[in-house]
């Protein structure tokens, strides 16, 4: 259920992304926090600012 969620705003913020694409599961979806970075863009309409987009290290990861 949360993966359908996920999905329809990720679908409004028109990301490329599709939670339960890697068939790990959302946790491990959410791991690098780029997912779940689009889903807030969906579901408030705001931009993340300050998200790495190719994050190369766990530093430049959100958590």
């Amino acid at each position: 259920i949360y993966t359908d969620w996920a999905n329809h705003y990720l679908e409004r913020a028109r990301s490329r992304r599709r939670a339960g694409a890697s068939g790990g599961g959302l946790a491990r979806d959410c791991a690098d926090g780029l997912l779940l970075a689009d889903v807030l863009e969906g579901v408030t309409g705001l931009k993340v600012h300050r998200a790495h987009r190719k994050p190369r290290n766990p530093q430049q990861m959100l958590h």
